[in-house]
C-alpha cells in the first residue's frame, strides 16, 4: 500500500514536471515567433532593440567579462570617450548581473548574439516564473499558463528595448519564494539564501527596478497585514526573514553601492522626468503603433501614442471588472484589486495627464515626488507591477471560470482570448541591423589598426553602431566617441561635435570646420578615422542614408587619402598633422571665435 502511494506520488511529480516544461516551451516558442526570427537569420549583425541604449547594452555585455579577465577596473572605462573616459559605468545602467550571467554565451558567440538570446528568453522566463507563482496560488496549471502570459508578454515587457527594464523574471520568482517560505514549503535558510541572491541580482540588473520592487513590496506587505486577518500573525512573523534577506543582499552588492556613492558626482544631471513619463489616460485604451490589432488606426491623427507601456485595452479592463464584481468581498480579491489600483494610480504620476496635456490635478504620487531615491523612479514603468497583478487576476479568473456553468465558461474564456489578442505586438517592431562592415569581421581590422589605438568612427556616438563594432572586436581599439547622454567636457565644447552628432555632415567645409576638426583630433589623440560606406539606417531617426557621402567633405579638409577597405573609408591620421597642438588651438580659436559652443 505504501509502495503504491509512493508510485502515485512519483507519477504525479513527473506529470507536474512535464506540464511545467511544456508550458515553458510554449512561452519560448511564442517569444521566438514574436521577436526572434530576423535576429536568428542574421545573428552577427541583426539585434533585437531599436535605440542607442541597445548598442550600449551590447557593449556592456562584452565589457564585464573582458574587464575582469584582463584585470581592469570594471566600474570605469577609458575605452570610450578617450582620453577622459567614463568614471563610473554604474550610473549608465551597467547591467553587471546580466553581463556575467550570460558571459558564457558572450564569450563563445559574441555580444550581439548574447543580446538576442536575452531578448528572446526574457519573456519566456518571466512568464514561466509568473506561471509557477499563479499555479501555486490557484492550484490550476491551465489558469497559471494563461495568467503567466500576461506578465512576460505584456506591453510593458515588449515595448521596453532596454534589457535592464525588460528582464523582469526575478520579481515573480521572489514572490513565489516568499509564499513557499511563508507556508513552510522550503527551509527558512534556503529561503534567505535564494532570496538574498535574487535581490542582489536584481540590483545588478536594474537599480531602478530594485528600488521600485522594494517600494511596492513593502506596500504589499503593509496592505496584506490589514486585509488578511486570518494570516496576519504568520505574515508579521515572516517579515524578519525578508529583512535578513535584504541585509545579506546589501552585503553582497556593497562594492557596487560604494562605487555609486563615491562617484555620485558623475550621476546623470537630467534623469527622466516623472512629469513627462507618466501614464496618459488616453493611452490605456487606444492602441499605439506597436500593437498589432488597431495599432495603426490613430496614426496621423495628432495623438502621440508612444506610451505603449501603459496600454491595456478594453478587454483587459472588462476582465478586471468581471473579476472585481465577483471577488471584491474575498480577502485575496480585495488585496489584488487594491494593489492593482494603487499601482495604476501611482503610474499616472504626480499630475493627471489626458491626451498629453497636464490637467493640473495633483495625484497621490505627488507625495513621493520629492522623496530621496524613489523620486527618480519613472511612474510609467510602474505598469510592470500593474501587469503582474493583472496576470495573477487572470489566473484566478480562469480558475474560477473553469468551475462555472457552460455559458459563463465560454464568455470568460472568450474575454481572456480577446485580451491576449489585443496585446499581441506588431511583429519585429524592434529589430535593427548594425550594418557591420566586413572590415570589423573575421579579424580584418587587425591588418590596418594598431591594438589600443584611438579611433573616430562615423556615424558618431549614438547615431551609429560604433559601440557594437568595438565590442565585437573585443575592445581591440578605443573610441573617440561612445554613449552621448552622459558625456561632458572637451567633446561637447568643440563645434565639430555639433556636426558629428545627429549626422548633420557638411556640404562644403570652411576654415572653422577645418581647424575645429584638427583640434578635435589633437585634443583626443585620434589615430584613425573610419567612415562607414554604403547605405545604412540612421540610429536617431531610422532614415536610410550614406555616411561617407555626408562626411567626406568634412574629413577631406585634412588632405588625407582614404583607403577603401571592406565597406569603410579608413583615414590614417599622421602624427605630423597634429604635432603643433598650440598652433592648432590658436587657429581653432581664431576661426571659430568661441570654444564653448555646445550641442543642441
Amino acid at each position: 500500500m505504501k509502495k503504491s502511494k509512493n508510485l502515485t506520488a512519483k507519477k504525479s511529480k513527473n506529470t507536474a514536471l512535464l506540464i511545467n516544461i511544456s508550458v515553458f516551451f510554449i512561452y519560448l516558442t511564442a517569444s521566438v515567433v514574436l521577436f526572434g526570427f530576423p535576429a536568428l537569420l542574421a545573428p552577427k549583425t541583426r539585434f533585437i532593440g531599436a535605440s542607442a541604449d541597445s548598442t550600449l547594452f551590447i557593449w556592456l555585455l562584452e565589457w564585464w567579462p573582458y574587464a575582469l579577465s584582463h584585470h581592469l577596473n570594471p566600474f570605469m572605462t577609458a575605452y570610450m570617450w578617450e582620453p577622459q573616459g567614463i568614471k563610473s559605468l554604474l550610473w549608465i545602467n551597467a547591467i553587471p548581473g546580466l553581463s556575467l550571467l550570460f558571459s558564457p554565451v558572450t564569450l563563445v558567440f559574441g555580444p550581439i548574439v548574447s543580446n538576442n538570446v536575452i531578448a528572446v528568453i526574457s519573456p519566456a522566463v518571466s512568464s514561466f516564473f509568473a506561471y509557477l507563482l499563479i499555479k501555486y496560488l490557484t492550484k490550476s496549471p491551465l489558469a497559471a499558463a494563461f495568467g503567466g502570459y500576461f506578465y512576460g508578454f505584456s506591453p510593458y515587457a515588449f515595448t521596453n528595448v532596454d534589457m535592464n527594464l525588460y528582464f523582469i523574471c526575478l520579481i515573480p520568482l521572489l514572490i513565489y519564494l516568499f509564499f513557499l517560505g511563508l507556508d513552510n514549503k522550503i527551509n527558512k535558510l534556503f529561503y534567505i539564501a535564494a532570496t538574498s541572491i535574487c535581490i542582489a541580482l536584481e540590483f545588478l540588473i536594474s537599480a531602478e527596478i530594485f528600488t521600485t520592487m522594494t517600494f511596492f513590496g513593502f506596500l504589499s506587505l503593509i496592505t496584506g497585514l490589514f486585509i488578511f486577518k486570518t494570516g496576519r500573525r504568520r505574515l508579521a512573523g515572516f517579515i524578519p526573514y525578508v529583512s535578513v534577506s535584504y541585509l545579506i543582499s546589501f552585503i553582497l552588492i556593497s562594492p557596487f553601492l560604494y562605487n555609486m556613492i563615491s562617484t555620485i558626482r558623475y550621476a546623470p544631471k537630467y534623469p527622466l522626468s516623472a512629469m513627462l513619463y507618466s501614464v496618459n489616460l488616453i493611452n490605456v485604451v487606444i492602441p499605439a503603433p506597436i500593437i498589432f490589432i488597431g495599432g495603426g488606426l490613430f496614426a496621423g491623427t495628432g495623438f502621440k501614442l508612444m506610451q505603449d507601456i501603459s496600454y491595456m485595452g478594453i478587454f483587459i479592463i472588462l476582465l478586471l471588472i468581471f473579476y472585481m464584481k465577483d471577488n471584491l468581498k474575498t480577502q485575496a480579491g480585495k488585496f489584488l484589486i487594491i494593489m492593482f489600483s494603487v499601482v495604476f494610480i501611482f503610474s499616472l504620476g504626480p499630475y493627471l495627464h489626458i491626451i498629453n496635456v497636464n490637467a493640473g490635478l495633483p495625484l497621490p504620487w505627488f507625495i513621493f515626488y520629492g522623496m530621496p531615491l524613489i523620486q527618480k523612479a519613472v511612474p510609467i514603468r510602474f505598469m510592470l507591477y500593474a501587469y503582474l497583478f493583472i496576470s495573477i487576476i487572470v489566473g484566478y479568473f480562469v480558475s474560477q471560470s473553469s468551475k462555472s456553468g457552460k455559458k459563463i465558461k465560454i464568455m470568460s474564456y472568450s474575454v481572456v482570448f480577446l485580451s491576449i489578442l489585443s496585446i499581441i505586438p506588431t511583429q519585429y517592431f524592434f529589430e535593427s541591423d548594425t550594418h557591420t562592415p566586413k572590415f570589423f569581421l573575421n579579424g580584418v581590422y587587425k591588418k590596418y589598426l594598431k591594438r589600443g589605438s584611438n579611433v573616430l568612427i562615423i556615424p558618431f556616438s549614438n547615431d551609429g553602431y560604433s559601440l557594437a563594432y568595438q565590442a565585437e572586436t573585443g575592445y581591440y581599439f578605443k573610441l573617440a566617441g561612445g554613449y552621448y547622454d552622459f558625456i561632458q567636457g572637451s567633446y561637447t565644447r568643440n563645434p565639430v561635435f555639433n556636426i558629428l552628432i545627429g549626422d548633420r555632415g557638411v556640404k562644403k567645409a570652411g576654415n572653422c570646420d577645418k581647424y575645429a576638426l584638427k583640434y578635435f583630433l589633437a585634443s583626443h589623440s585620434v589615430h584613425y578615422i573610419i567612415i562607414i560606406r554604403g547605405k545604412m539606417s540612421n540610429m536617431a531617426n531610422y532614415n536610410m542614408y550614406h555616411p561617407y557621402e555626408s562626411f567626406k567633405n568634412l574629413v577631406g579638409v585634412l588632405n588625407l587619402k582614404p583607403k577603401m577597405i571592406n565597406g569603410v573609408a579608413l583615414y590614417n591620421v599622421h602624427k605630423r598633422l597634429l604635432e603643433n597642438k598650440g598652433k592648432i588651438y590658436k587657429d581653432y580659436v581664431k576661426y571659430c571665435k568661441t570654444k564653448t559652443l555646445r550641442t543642441k
